[in-house]
């Protein structure tokens, strides 16, 4: 087995298979399919990159960036208050599955890569891992290009809807800008996912463009970024990766054997997964 780890974006993941249609999967009446899907999802990944280490980084309880920026998400927080009762309950039961992921379900595998802080995000603990690990090969498995940040020879990116591996050759020769730059692409233009405002009218590659010295001074492409300069100032501490405080994530040995993932699936009801284990380091 190889010493590469994936490192996986946990919400990410579990938001793919929420709205994949797997969401209304039950057992004894008690939602499942969010934990079927990314319990399916291990054996899928470590066989596609031949490795039995895996480390889960989950989002934390609120956020610092709130501290920074009083806007940060905010339309997440008003689409949850405008959410019908049903629409309600579905959302609980998704964080529900996610909250037994971390604390149940992979510890009682035996998986003890897990990483979750109050007030960091699962990038802010992605970008630690991977500069905690700086002589090792990772595999970050999301598609949040947030994470361009991360690239280097080492690191890739992996998007599991597309099946592509992206890797920082493929960055330089799209942005043709370091991949420090990428933090400032992202300042200048915003994040409209996380309701962060960036130089109005300018888009990524707009940015870029202006990055690399290719905007005319005279147009009003230039002038918006320039009159920008206090929200990109401010925009820099929100979109760098990790945050500062962010804590170091340190890998350990796991502990994962068929017994205890056989068990854990079958008090799910997911017996088929029985059939679909994970490589171990046994076998």
């Amino acid at each position: 087995m190889s010493n590469r780890w994936i490192v996986c974006d946990v919400n990410y993941l579990c938001w793919r298979n929420y709205h994949s249609g797997m969401r209304d999967l039950t057992h004894h009446d008690i939602p499942t399919g969010v934990m079927f899907g990314l319990l399916r999802d291990i054996g899928t990944f470590q066989q596609e990159f031949s490795t039995t280490n895996i480390a889960f980084c989950f989002d934390g309880l609120e956020s610092k960036r709130k501290e920074i920026y009083s806007g940060y998400k905010a339309n997440r927080e008003k689409k949850k208050s405008e959410m019908s009762e049903d629409d309600r309950l579905k959302y609980i039961q998704m964080i529900k599955q996610i909250k037994r992921l971390q604390t149940q379900t992979l510890p009682d595998m035996g998986f003890r890569n897990l990483f979750a802080e109050s007030g960091y995000e699962a990038d802010d603990l992605i970008a630690s891992f991977v500069q905690t690990h700086s002589d090792t090969e990772c595999i970050i498995v999301s598609a949040d290009h947030d994470l361009y940040q991360c690239l280097t020879k080492r690191v890739s990116l992996w998007n599991p809807t597309r099946r592509e591996i992206y890797r920082v050759e493929d960055y330089l020769a799209d942005w043709r800008l370091s991949v420090r730059q990428w933090r400032m692409v992202k300042a200048i233009a915003g994040c409209s996912s996380d309701d962060i405002p960036g130089a109005p009218g300018i888009g990524e590659k707009t940015a870029a463009k202006f990055l690399r010295g290719e905007m005319k001074p005279s147009g009003k492409q230039y002038e918006s970024i320039m009159e920008s300069e206090k929200t990109i100032r401010r925009n820099l501490k929100l979109v760098t990766l990790p945050l500062p405080g962010t804590p170091r994530c340190e890998s350990t040995t796991d502990q994962v054997d068929r017994k205890k993932w056989n068990k854990a699936v079958r008090d799910l009801g997911m017996n088929s997964l029985t059939r679909a284990e994970p490589r171990f380091r046994d076998g």
